[in-house]
C-alpha cells in the first residue's frame, strides 16, 4: 500500500482473518486468469499488450500509440521469421516503460 507521502508499506494481515482471505481470493483469481488467457495460443499475442495497456490513464493517448506502435505484434512476429529481432531492446523498452508507468511522480 502506498501512504501519504508515496513511500510503499507493507501490510501484514492475519491468514484467518476476512481481509486476508479476500486478499488470498483476489491473488488467486488473478494469477488463475492471466494463466487461462496466456494458454489460449491465439489471444496470447496480445496479452502483455493489454495489461501494459490497462496500466494507462485514459488521458495518456501519447502513451498509448507509442505503446501499440512498438508492440506491433504483425511486425514483431515478421521480425522474428526473419531472425532480425532485437529482444534485449524490445525487453528493455518494457521494463522501461513498466518503471514509468509505477513511478509516484
Amino acid at each position: 500500500m502506498v501512504n501519504q507521502d508515496f513511500c510503499m508499506e507493507e501490510i501484514v494481515l492475519l491468514p484467518n482473518s476476512l481481509e486476508g482471505s479476500i486478499m488470498e481470493t483476489m491473488y488467486n483469481a488473478f494469477w488463475d486468469h492471466l494463466k487461462d488467457q496466456l494458454s489460449i495460443k491465439a489471444v496470447s499475442n496480445q496479452i502483455p499488450i493489454c495489461i501494459l495497456l490497462s496500466l494507462l490513464l485514459l488521458r495518456q493517448n501519447c502513451l498509448r500509440n507509442k505503446v501499440e506502435e512498438a508492440l506491433d505484434i504483425d511486425l514483431l512476429k515478421q521480425e522474428a521469421e526473419h531472425g532480425v529481432l532485437d529482444v534485449p531492446h524490445l525487453s528493455n523498452y518494457i521494463l522501461n516503460l513498466m518503471i514509468l508507468l509505477c513511478a509516484p511522480v
